[in-house]
């Protein structure tokens, strides 16, 4: 049985479980909403053994599975929401702070037992890690490329206006963007976006002396942008032409959808894909999508690693079924299925 962790809304999750059903391989699927109780977790005589109840609101009873049960574990985001039985602290009692502290001491201590079990699941057939989702650094993955001797832009990330401004003599054109993310979410209502922007001397001359940190990066005048999902060795690459639409030139993400960028299969020159898979290995991402930029001379600039990025939009343009790449990676891991 293969478990899936995962969030309600994950499209790529839906279309793995397709194939797993195609090719009766079974599965379990926990979302963010479903709640997990341990009933037990032992080590006896060497062995390992837990029973893990689940309860999805979905359904109306609670779904057991067993340690021995477990042969594949796929991290596709989200999170286990164990259930946590605390001490319900009295506003008006004296002992309200002890309460405070006792329920956060139980939290910390439930953590520990979660955090054990992402670990374990790292230890049997797997796609995908928990503290990737948290972990993965960009700036890091920056480092670690270039001392693989792949190519990446120059970059600098400070709060002076003085240090940017000497940046730009050197890079008349660049970008910033987010250090770590995207943007961000306000109570899951609001959503405010931080894609790659255009960083002019005049928008510098005019900003003030100093700011928070950010990240500014050589601009590269690019042919097309090259996204590369890498799953357990293997890579898939295509080419995105993003830059025939103003609206994509400068961040693909900025999606155009009237008139969506071509799409098309890429192959990574043989040494940049050794040398991607050297970095992955070193990184122990064991899957991943990639981003590089293809610059006029066709050369390729590393940009990130999304451990957990989206790779459908890719698949389904050029026709690289990585949802069943996917599922025949548990299939051979895991000796599943017919």
């Amino acid at each position: 049985m293969i478990l899936i962790l995962s969030e309600e809304s994950e499209v790529s999750t839906q279309n793995v479980i397709d194939w797993l059903l195609y090719l009766r391989i079974p599965y379990f699927r926990v979302n963010e909403t479903c709640r997990v109780q341990i009933d037990y977790l032992t080590i006896r005589n060497g062995v390992l053994d837990f029973k893990l109840s689940i309860t999805n609101p979905f359904f109306s009873t609670p779904f057991s599975v067993f340690a021995q049960e477990i042969k594949g574990y796929w991290y596709r985001r989200g999170f286990f929401l164990l259930q946590m039985p605390l001490i319900l602290g009295d506003n008006f009692s004296e002992l309200n702070v002890i309460k405070e502290g006792f329920n956060k001491y139980l939290v910390e201590e439930n953590e520990k037992v979660v955090d054990f079990f992402h670990k374990y699941f790292r230890t049997i057939p797997h796609l995908g890690y928990f503290h990737d989702n948290f972990s993965c650094n960009k700036i890091n993955n920056l480092y670690q490329a270039q001392k693989e001797n792949i190519l990446i832009p120059d970059f600098v990330i400070t709060k002076n206006k003085s240090d940017v401004e000497l940046f730009l003599k050197d890079n008349p054109f660049c970008i910033t963007k987010g250090i770590d993310r995207n943007g961000f979410h306000i109570k899951h209502k609001i959503s405010i976006g931080n894609l790659a922007k255009l960083v002019t001397t005049s928008e510098i001359k005019k900003s003030s002396t100093r700011f928070n940190y950010s990240f500014i990066q050589q601009y590269i005048d690019k042919k097309a942008d090259v996204r590369v999902f890498y799953l357990d060795g293997k890579v898939f690459s295509t080419a995105i032409f993003s830059q025939n639409d103003e609206q994509t030139k400068i961040d693909f993400r900025n999606y155009n959808d009237e008139r969506p960028n071509r799409i098309v299969p890429f192959k990574l020159p043989i040494d940049e894909e050794k040398k991607l898979r050297k970095l992955m290995k070193k990184m122990k991402y064991k899957t991943g999508s990639i981003d590089y930029v293809l610059d006029k001379n066709n050369n390729l600039y590393f940009l990130e690693i999304n451990p957990i990025g989206q790779y459908g939009f890719i698949s389904n343009k050029c026709n690289l079924f990585l949802d069943k790449a996917i599922c025949n990676y548990f299939k051979s891991k895991c000796h599943a299925g017919n």
